[in-house]
Formats: structure tokens, sequence, C-alpha cells
């Protein structure tokens, strides 16, 4: 991540904290009491003491799973060409495009609300293959619409390549040019 967007992010999870900080405050207490057991002293030093070997069996687990044609996250059957379960692709994508893998079912919903179709090219979308998610209105023009599920929408890959930093009225301009010229050329 770009150390611009990187620091929108943080900016972003600041206003987002505060905005929420009951909300926040009332799941790490739920959460603190259902992991109490994890987070006893002797487990803090029992981690510590062992963290190279733990973090290592972890790793072999995770591989383990992927060797098998499951999700390395979960042992779930894998999506698509992903290599990944259907959740832990769409957190992955939530995360990587709204920063929050929480909104995964909201990306997901998305997804199959569009027939599993690029909005602009009408493509089938394959995911790990050319499934992407494009931002509307692009986000370096937009950035208080970084995390805003109505400016996403499922693109192909290569068409969202293409696009980059442009809205759609500027690549549909784009297009328009560039088979013009073609057909003047010809």
């Amino acid at each position: 991540m770009p150390y611009k967007d990187y620091y929108k992010h943080l900016e972003h999870n600041r206003e987002y904290q505060k905005k929420n900080k009951e909300t926040l405050s009332a799941k790490k207490k739920i959460y603190w009491a259902k992991n109490s057991e994890r987070f006893k002293p002797g487990k803090k030093i029992y981690w510590a003491e062992n963290r190279a070997a733990l973090t290592k069996q972890k790793r072999e687990r995770y591989h383990s799973r992927r060797n098998n044609g499951t999700c390395g996250h979960c042992d779930c059957p894998i999506f698509g060409k992903t290599m990944m379960c259907e959740k832990h692709f769409f957190m992955g994508k939530a995360n990587d495009r709204i920063g929050d893998s929480s909104r995964w079912e909201e990306i997901q919903k998305l997804f199959y609300s569009q027939n599993q179709r690029c909005y602009l090219t009408g493509r089938l979308l394959v995911p790990g293959i050319n499934a992407s998610l494009d931002h509307i209105k692009p986000q370096s023009k937009n950035p208080e619409l970084y995390n805003k599920i109505e400016n996403i929408r499922w693109c192909d890959i290569d068409v969202n390549k293409a696009k980059n930093k442009l809205s759609n009225e500027e690549l549909f301009k784009l297009c328009e040019d560039v088979l013009r010229y073609k057909e003047n050329k010809i």
C-alpha cells in the first residue's frame, strides 16, 4: 500500500474508532471475557518463550491445508481458483479495498448481486483469475468514498487496470477516442 493510501487508511481507522468508541469497548470486553484463558500470565510467557516453534507450527498447518486443496486459514473447501475458502477470499478483498475485513459479507453480496459479472463489460468473473474490485469514483480523487460500498463494483481485472484512476466517464471518452483513431487509420 503506498504511503499516501496508508496514511489515509490510518486516518479513516482513527475516525472510525472515535465514532464507535462505545461499541468497540463493548466488543473488547466480550472478547476478553470469552478469551480470558488465553491471556493469563502463564500463557503470555509460554508464547514468548516458544514464539518461533509456534509460528513454525502455524505455518506448517497452513501449508498442509493448502497442499490438501483446502483453505490454508480454516480447512474449508477452496473457492474458484483462489486457494482460499469463499469467506477468506471476500475477507481479503474487503480488507484490501475498503480497509475492513469484517465487511466481507457486503462484498460477497455485491459479487452475487452482479451475477458474477463485470459491471462495465459483462464478462464472467472467476475469483482468483479475473475478479477485482473497482472504485467507481477513483479513491485518488475522492478519498472520502474510500470505504463506501456504494462506490465499489466487481470488475474484470484487465478493465480495472485500464481504468486505473479514471472515472467511468473518462474511461468511456478514452475508449471512444481509441476507436475513432483506429477507424480513421484504417
